[in-house]
C-alpha cells in the first residue's frame, strides 16, 4: 500500500508541473476561466488582468513558458480584443498552446494559429475534454508509461480557483457600472469629427500626463486618412517635453523666434517646424529655460494663428502653470481639455482654475474635463470615488483615458509614441477608439 501511495504522490507532483496562465477582465471572463480550470488536473496557475497581460506575459514567456494560456473575453469592451491578440501573438511565438474563451464573433475577429482552441463561455467546463492530449503529456515529460487518452478531473483539497473568487468580488460592481456607462461626448468630439480646429491640453497639475496625451493624440490624428496635416505646438517655455517624447532635436531657432514673435511670418514659422511622419509637424519648446513673460497674450495668439495656417488641426500642449498669456490661448482654442487624475490635488487645482475663470469672465463653454490613468475594471468603489470627485469639481467629467501601465513611461523615455513602441497598449487603443467614434458620429450625422 505504501508503494501505491508513493506512486500516486509522485504522479501528482508531476502533474503540478502543469503551468497555466490566464488572462481575463470581467466577471464573465473570470467565471469562464473558473469553469475551464475545474476540469484540469492539479496545476499551478498565474492570473493576469488585461492591463497587466502584455507586459507580464513577456516576462513569463522569457523566464519559463507556461504549458497553456487561457484568454477569456466578454462582449463589453472593444479595447480588449486588441490586447488579446497581442497576448496570442506572444504565446504563438513562444510555442505556448492558446485557448480563447469568447463569443463566436469576437473569436473570429482574432488571428489565431491553427493549433489554438476557441470556445464559447458555455463550453468552458468541457475544456479538459477538448484539449489536445499532448499538452498534459508534454508537461509530465512523458513520465507515465501509458499515454493518457483523456483529461479526467482530479480531486484535491487544494482549491482549483484560488484567487479567482477575490477577483470576482472586485469585478461584480464593474459589470453593473459598464451597463450604465455614460456616453463620453463633448465639444471635443465635435472638433475631432470635423478634423479642424485648435485643441488645447491643459494639465490640472504636474504629472497627470498632459504632454503624453497631447503627443500621442497628435500622432494618432496624423495617421487618419481624413486628416491632411496636424501641427503640435509645445508652449511650455521652460520644461517642454514634446521634442524628447518624439526624439526631435531642439534648435536655437525656436529660442530666436520667442525674441521676435511679432515679426514672425508664415514662412519663418514653417521653417521652425520639425516633421514627424508624413502629416505631423512639431513646433517644439525652446532648448533652454525662458522666463514665463517671454511670451505675451498677443504673441501666443499669433503663434496659434500661424499654426492654423499650416495645418487645419492644431494641438497645443500648455504648461500646468497658468501664465499671464494662458487666457489668450483659451480664447483662441475651439476646445480646452483640462486633464486631471482622480485625486484631491486635481480637485483643488481645478476649483482654483474655475474660480479664476469666473473672476476673469472667461467663457467656460469650450472647456471639458478628462480623467487620465483610470482603471479599466471600474467597480462600484471607483464609481463612488468618481461621484465624489465630480462633486468636488462642480461639473461632470466628459472623457476617461485608461491607465496604460509602465509601457507609457517607457515609450516616453525611448522617445517614441505608443503607436510605435507599444501598438497594443490600452491607452493607445483608447485614443484610437475615441478618434474613431468621433469620426463615426460625423458619418451618422450626430455632429
Amino acid at each position: 500500500m505504501s508503494q501505491v501511495n508513493s506512486i500516486t504522490r509522485s504522479a501528482e507532483d508531476r502533474l503540478k508541473d502543469l503551468h497555466v496562465c490566464t488572462v481575463s477582465g470581467d466577471v464573465e471572463g473570470v467565471l469562464s476561466i473558473a469553469d475551464a480550470l475545474s476540469g484540469l488536473p492539479i496545476h499551478k496557475r498565474t492570473d493576469f488582468s488585461f492591463i497587466e497581460a502584455p507586459t507580464a506575459l513577456q516576462g513569463e514567456l522569457a523566464e519559463q513558458a507556461p504549458d497553456l494560456l487561457i484568454i477569456a473575453l466578454g462582449d463589453e469592451n472593444d479595447i480588449l480584443p486588441a490586447i488579446a491578440q497581442e497576448c496570442v501573438d506572444a504565446a504563438t511565438r513562444s510555442g505556448v498552446p492558446v485557448v480563447v474563451i469568447a463569443p463566436p464573433d469576437m473569436a473570429d475577429a482574432l488571428t489565431l494559429p491553427p493549433s489554438a482552441l476557441a470556445i464559447a463561455s458555455s463550453e468552458a467546463g468541457m475544456l479538459a475534454k477538448r484539449l489536445p492530449r499532448g499538452i498534459l503529456q508534454d508537461s509530465t515529460n512523458g513520465a507515465d508509461s501509458k499515454p493518457q487518452t483523456s483529461l479526467e478531473p482530479h480531486d484535491s483539497d487544494e482549491p482549483l480557483a484560488t484567487g479567482l473568487l477575490a477577483r470576482i468580488k472586485s469585478l461584480l460592481g464593474a459589470q453593473r457600472v459598464r451597463g450604465s456607462r455614460r456616453r463620453e461626448h463633448s465639444i471635443l468630439n465635435e472638433v475631432l469629427a470635423r478634423r479642424s480646429g485648435v485643441i488645447v491640453i491643459q494639465g490640472i497639475s504636474g504629472g497627470v500626463g498632459a504632454t503624453t496625451l497631447a503627443t500621442n493624440l497628435a500622432v494618432e490624428l496624423a495617421e487618419q486618412r481624413a486628416v491632411s496635416c496636424v501641427c503640435l505646438l509645445d508652449m511650455n517655455l521652460q520644461f517642454g517635453a514634446v521634442a524628447s517624447y518624439l526624439t526631435i532635436e531642439e534648435t536655437d531657432q525656436i529660442r530666436d523666434v520667442y525674441q521676435s514673435i511679432q515679426r514672425l511670418d508664415a514662412e519663418g514659422f514653417e521653417e521652425c517646424l520639425r516633421p514627424y511622419g508624413r502629416k505631423l509637424r512639431i513646433f517644439s519648446g525652446p532648448p533652454e529655460v525662458l522666463p514665463g513673460d517671454a511670451l505675451t497674450g498677443a504673441d501666443a495668439a499669433r503663434l496659434i494663428g500661424l499654426a492654423k495656417k499650416c495645418a487645419p488641426l492644431v494641438i497645443v500642449d500648455l504648461p500646468h502653470v497658468v501664465m499671464d498669456w494662458s487666457g489668450e490661448v483659451y480664447k483662441t482654442a475651439d476646445v480646452s481639455v483640462c486633464l486631471a487624475q482622480q485625486d484631491v490635488r486635481s480637485v483643488r487645482n481645478a476649483r482654483k482654475l474655475q474660480k479664476l475663470f469666473s473672476e476673469s469672465g472667461m467663457d467656460t463653454s469650450r472647456f471639458v474635463y478628462a480623467l487620465n490613468r483610470c482603471m479599466i475594471e471600474r467597480g462600484e468603489e471607483w464609481l463612488d470615488r468618481l461621484t465624489h470627485f465630480e462633486t468636488g469639481l462642480g461639473c461632470k467629467v466628459s472623457h476617461f483615458f485608461p491607465e496604460g501601465g509602465p509601457q507609457v513611461a517607457e515609450a516616453c523615455d525611448m522617445g517614441e509614441p505608443l503607436a510605435q513602441y507599444a501598438p497594443g497598449n490600452v491607452f493607445r487603443k483608447s485614443l484610437q477608439r475615441f478618434i474613431g467614434e468621433a469620426a463615426q458620429s460625423k458619418v451618422l450625422g450626430n455632429v
